[in-house]
């Protein structure tokens, strides 16, 4: 009885998966997929180029591993001193393998965004994103009730249902925006809103509609940097249909070393400490190294705290994002 109890459960997560409204694969250190969560934000780095690979693992204590892998680059293009406005250009791709059934989703996409040039300490963005992606699932890792005997489950007994097709593929479409703001040298926030989903029919079945209802996204950021601590507060919401996910936190940024303000000099790194909390469902650790502001290494735990903790015995996700920042090589003498 054990053991079905354990099918049971998979099950129940997998038909989560399909079922639930917002059922896209997302990452606690969401501002680390910027380009995936809002196209306009394709471009909106400080440095010229950005490159971000993240993982995440979880519900390893109730079936088997449910995994995310994400990738992602963008660039900013014509952005010169004399100019404010400039073109982003980005891409990102995404697998999410879930359960016993081994559910697997891969997401590929081209991103785009237009950086309107500063008016009073204002810039205005616009992005577009289109891809496509594949959901695949093995109907053989399912357990049904037609399988239990009467006593136990028996996976020797047929499951008497019929499936047409073990996978699916769709176009993907997405549109943002996103208002940044400079309220000081030391004071900035951002604000954007993007839509995904749009007009996107994902019947994972042969001959069979079922079209995903559009995702909106608003996200909020408000940093504030002292004299060698910077304050980043974040705030996303998702909204799909009836279902609604609230999520907020901060990261203190703790900077050490010596910079030049006469070359292009950058050798200080960073210490990161955060801390989020996913409405209802998770509470989330997180600490951070950035490197001569170049390469950044973060790990993250989300601690259940939702109504499956009795089931997960409180067990979360582990969570690794590792992220490049490349500025264009110039003719200024970079001091070691």
């Amino acid at each position: 009885m054990k053991t079905f109890r354990r099918y049971s459960i998979a099950l129940l997560l997998i038909a989560f998966a399909f079922c639930a409204k917002a059922q896209d694969a997302m990452f606690s250190q969401f501002y680390r997929s910027t380009i995936r969560i809002n196209p306009a934000e394709t471009g909106n780095i400080e440095d010229h180029y950005r490159a971000v690979t993240q993982y995440r693992t979880q519900w390893a204590s109730v079936t088997e591993t449910f995994r995310t892998m994400a990738g992602s680059f963008d660039i900013a293009l014509n952005r010169t001193k004399g100019s404010n406005s400039f073109i982003g250009l980005g891409g990102y791709v995404i697998q999410d393998v879930a359960g016993t059934s081994g559910l697997r989703t891969i997401r590929g996409a081209v991103t785009a965004a237009y950086h309107l040039g500063r008016v009073e300490s204002s810039r205005f963005t616009f992005g577009l994103s289109a891809g496509y992606g594949q959901r695949s699932i093995n109907f053989d890792g399912l357990a049904w009730d037609a399988q239990h005997n009467g006593v136990a489950y028996d996976p020797t007994l047929p499951s008497g249902e019929a499936f047409f097709s073990d996978q699916k593929g769709f176009p993907e479409a997405s549109a943002g925006f996103l208002w940044k703001r400079a309220l000081s040298r030391r004071q900035q926030f951002a604000v954007g809103l993007a839509a995904h989903h749009l007009y996107l029919n994902q019947g994972f079945l042969e001959n069979t509609k079922d079209p995903l209802i559009t995702r909106t996204v608003l996200t909020g950021e408000y940093s504030h940097a002292f004299n060698r601590v910077r304050m980043d507060y974040h705030m996303r919401a998702q909204f799909q249909a009836a279902a609604a996910e609230w999520m907020l936190g901060g990261l203190a940024r703790y900077r050490f070393g010596q910079e030049s303000i006469y070359t292009t000099s950058k050798t200080s790194s960073e210490l990161l400490l955060g801390a989020y909390y996913r409405w209802n469902d998770a509470l989330i650790a997180l600490v951070g190294y950035e490197y001569e502001r170049q390469f950044v290494a973060t790990i993250s735990y989300d601690l259940n705290v939702s109504g499956l903790r009795p089931v997960t015995r409180g067990y979360g996700a582990i969570e690794i994002s590792l992220m490049y920042l490349g500025k264009y090589p110039n003719q200024r003498i970079r001091v070691r």
